[in-house]
């Protein structure tokens, strides 16, 4: 009887410990093959792009680019009186989100005005002239939706009296910053 009683207990312990087991590796496994994953992606600033560059200059004058967001040497000739020049350009928001602008600059500061090279006007006369010259304007959008572009214009102002040949006016370097960081 113990020999029956043994095998009845030894039976009972190794379907006890199967399903033990079977529960205990249903349970591991389910763990395991959790395969989900998700990935999410903040705004940063790193996914605008503005593709900043002149496809046009000034019809006399230059502005050269330095960096994504900057452009420098803004120089223009102006042979009449109230003479304006402009240069627009399209930037481009190349991201999933909408770029807000930064600080954006509305002026478009004189830093120089004297007289031009080809055909300058008289030393007198351009004293004179310079000191009509106001600073000029940035129109910039204050944010550009999810791949979308805008323009952007810079407004350049002569001199408000007459010149007997022809003055440079040299404008301070201009940066558009814009994020899509909230």
């Amino acid at each position: 009887m113990e020999n029956r009683g043994s095998k009845a207990m030894a039976i009972a312990a190794l379907v006890v410990g199967v399903v033990g087991l079977t529960i205990g590796f249903a349970a591991f496994s389910a763990t395991l093959t959790i395969n989900s994953t998700a990935t999410v992606s903040a705004p940063s600033e790193e996914v605008f792009d503005s593709n900043f560059g002149f496809a046009a200059q000034p019809s006399n004058g230059t502005v050269d680019k330095e960096y994504d967001d900057t452009w420098y040497n803004i120089s223009v000739t102006f042979t009449g009186v109230n003479d304006v020049q402009t240069v627009s350009h399209t930037i481009k928001n190349s991201s999933d989100y909408t770029a807000n602008g930064v600080d954006l600059p509305t002026v478009l500061k004189v830093s120089e005005c004297k007289a031009a090279e080809e055909n300058p006007a008289s030393a007198s006369v351009v004293e004179a002239a310079c000191k009509t010259v106001t600073d000029g304007t940035v129109s910039a959008p204050a944010s550009i939706a999810a791949k979308d572009s805008d323009t952007v214009t810079l407004t350049m102002n002569g001199p408000t009296v007459a010149v007997d040949g022809a003055i440079t006016i040299i404008y301070e370097a201009v940066s558009l910053n814009y994020t899509t960081a909230g």
